[in-house]
């Protein structure tokens, strides 16, 4: 079985409305991957607490069409809630780790997969960290919002999905050798793994 967290852009797109080229690529992008998915009977879509409280924000905020609402809530109930909490000390590695790659390393992921590392928010944080606790694939079009995700698993697992060209992003195991053996990165990263364990206890 593999799990997919599905971050929030995914159902945005798939329920845009307009016809607009972008957004009508973007739209086709995203139900093609819902599709997919629902056809494979060895995927599990979760939807994280922090994406499902994202919709339901800027279903009032953007003031979205109840055409477009009735759209995400069917797509919300095709998956399956995903609740773990994020302490506020794991959270805290997390995003100094990513700032750490993105400052110390962008340039090294911008030559590999034309993308550069960008630091995690809270809301993509608790995203990353439901993935790693669910040892589940991030499923979104900003993939350069999650190149942590990449570092904090082994450098062959196919772990962030990438919805616009239906591709799994991968580094290069020299990369993923050189952080690891960086050791401001390391000591980070030992930590944040201590915290994990203690956190499943």
């Amino acid at each position: 079985m593999r799990k997919y967290i599905i971050d929030t852009n995914v159902f945005r797109d798939a329920t845009a409305p307009g016809n607009d080229a972008g957004v009508k690529m973007r739209r086709q992008q995203a139900n093609d991957f819902f599709q997919k998915l629902a056809a494979d009977e060895k995927a599990i879509l979760l939807i994280p607490d922090e994406v499902k409280l994202e919709l339901m924000v800027q279903m009032v905020a953007k003031g979205l069409r109840a055409s477009e609402k009735r759209k995400i809530a069917r797509l919300i109930n095709q998956c399956t809630l995903s609740s773990n909490v994020l302490s506020s000390e794991m959270e805290k590695h997390l995003r100094i780790m990513s700032a750490y790659i993105s400052s110390h390393y962008r340039h090294e992921f911008e030559q590999e997969i034309g993308l550069k590392a960008q630091y995690l928010r809270t809301s993509d944080a608790r995203i990353l960290h439901d993935a790693f606790s669910e040892d589940g694939v991030i499923a979104t079009r900003n993939v350069k919002d999650f190149l942590l995700y990449l570092v904090l698993n082994d450098y062959d697992e196919e772990v962030l999905y990438n919805i616009g060209d239906s591709n799994f992003v991968r580094i290069s195991a020299e990369l993923h050798e050189t952080i690891h053996r960086d050791t401001r990165f390391s000591n980070l990263f030992s930590i944040f793994i201590g915290l994990a364990e203690l956190h499943d206890e």
